[in-house]
């Protein structure tokens, strides 16, 4: 499966976009081991620095070019699109190839086409979309993006003395705010980190400023900055991408509004006392306000309870939750049920002696081909048994089985080793229940029983609203009974 990223960065953008987009991507390849990321980006070669580890990266202005773009996909793939400036012609021209769209957003840019829609601001539950049908809406900041680094658990130790300030105004700095802000906290004796990147124009001039108050760190990687904010006692920081990173490491900072969609990021994180606001970048009195907050944050009590806090508001798994809920859709999508045939004797037979699957069953030893030809001529001839394939796309990957009694069913399911652990097993059992319970009338109840030491299986029933009834012994081995009432 592939996933396009569209997107822009670099001098002329900055960098939040690439940032948030290889955040989603990290956790899009943790879900699934069977992902390839392809980058298309409008940039310069600042960028690179962002793409460790990643092939697929092209630069290329794709914002007018649809029909070359389109001629990429195929319908089994994912387009994930972060734009301020694609026209809508473009989504259209993208939602039109039948690929899962994912548009990335600020600020209700346009009215998106059918796909998913993210935006991890806060409160942008609030903002009047207008809603397409089948598409899907991720608001608000419990899906803010975070890099990796920025997921483990972390803790820091508040000092009772500033001693340390790390700046940052995103990657390009396009405000120009460094030097001017430097100037002003001369008067302060605390030390200053200052993360710069190659895209900024007065890259050179901010070099020359390094001295023993002064340390200058280049093209930082999320390991390093997440060092450094942990390490710093306070952050100026444009109210941007980098906000989410400060308050992820309990980091209390003064925030400079750097453009309008920064909004709703300042409104939040100041009414909850996460934020200390200056100002924006062209007000009169910004440097009189980051004076009187530095004031203010001194107090290590303040401090202490904004750190506090921030831990309690971001708890770094909103990427997660995007990945999740993009694979998700994506496998709903592609998986499909389709009776059983004599035709797939050889892939049942596959399935059923791989040593994932006979561990599992009460029949552990391994079949023989003309045993297991009679058990599925019999199964195909019995009007009380459903047999199921499941395919992803054309791809063979697992079955689901049920015997009906009355006014119940059995199941029983198993996949192919390859697909365990990524959530195919939940779509294929509730598909398949869908299917048994809309063509098999009148089924009220589904059976599932489960060996004691299966506990993959026993999550996977429960996760469908299957109730653990009792133990049970079939074969001589201990089993466990779950029941879903319909």
């Amino acid at each position: 499966m592939n996933v396009y990223i569209l997107t822009e960065g670099g001098q002329k953008y900055g960098f939040g976009h690439i940032s948030r987009c290889v955040a989603l991507t990290e956790a899009l390849q943790d879900i699934s081991n069977n992902i390839t990321i392809k980058f298309i980006i409008d940039a310069d070669n600042s960028v690179m620095n962002f793409f460790s580890g990643i092939e697929n990266v092209q630069l290329k202005k794709w914002q007018t070019i649809p029909e070359e773009i389109t001629e990429l996909f195929s319908n089994e793939d994912i387009i994930i699109i972060d734009s301020y400036i694609a026209p809508k012609s473009f989504y259209n021209s993208i939602a039109r190839t039948g690929c899962l769209c994912v548009y990335i957003d600020d600020y209700n840019r346009i009215d998106y086409p059918k796909g998913i829609v993210v935006n991890a601001t806060v409160n942008a539950e609030t903002i009047p979309y207008k809603r397409t049908f089948g598409s899907k809406y991720l608001l608000g900041v419990e899906f803010a993006y975070l890099r990796k680094e920025f997921r483990t658990n972390i803790k820091r130790k508040v000092n009772k003395d500033i001693k340390n300030i790390i700046i940052s105004f995103g990657g390009n700095d396009f405000r120009n705010l460094f030097i001017p802000v430097i100037d002003s906290l001369k008067k302060h004796k605390f030390s200053k980190t200052i993360l710069i990147t190659d895209a900024m124009k007065d890259k050179e001039v901010l070099l020359q400023l390094s001295k023993d108050d002064i340390n200058i760190i280049q093209n930082a990687d999320a390991s390093q900055i997440k060092n450094e904010m942990l390490k710093a006692d306070l952050g100026i920081v444009a109210a941007g991408q980098i906000i989410f990173e400060a308050v992820r490491t309990g980091l209390p900072c003064i925030s400079i509004q750097v453009a309008k969609n920064q909004e709703l990021n300042v409104k939040f994180w100041t009414q909850n006392g996460i934020l200390t606001h200056a100002g924006n970048y062209d007000d009169d009195k910004l440097f009189d306000n980051i004076d009187k907050s530095l004031q203010s944050l001194c107090d290590y009590k303040t401090r202490k309870e904004i750190s506090d806090k921030s831990y309690e508001i971001c708890d770094g798994m909103g990427v997660v939750r995007i990945a999740h809920s993009i694979i998700t859709e994506q496998r709903n999508r592609h998986i499909n049920l389709r009776t059983a045939k004599f035709s797939d004797i050889d892939i049942l037979f596959t399935l059923a002696n791989l040593n994932s699957v006979r561990k599992n069953s009460f029949n552990s030893e391994l079949i023989n081909r003309s045993e297991h030809e009679k058990w599925l001529e019999n199964i195909l001839n019995n009007e009380n048994e459903v047999l199921l394939i499941a395919e992803f796309g054309k791809e063979f990957i697992g079955q689901v089985r049920f015997t009906k009694t009355g006014n119940h069913a059995t199941v029983g399911i198993s996949i192919i080793e390859s697909y365990h652990g990524q959530g195919y097993g939940k779509i294929i059992l509730k598909k398949g229940i869908e299917y048994v319970s809309q063509y098999h009338k009148p089924i009220t109840e589904i059976h599932a029983y489960v060996k004691e030491n299966n506990s993959a299986s026993a999550k996977l029933f429960k996760s469908l609203g299957f109730n653990e009834i009792e133990r049970v012994e079939i074969k001589s081995q201990f089993a466990n009974k779950y029941i879903l009432n319909q």
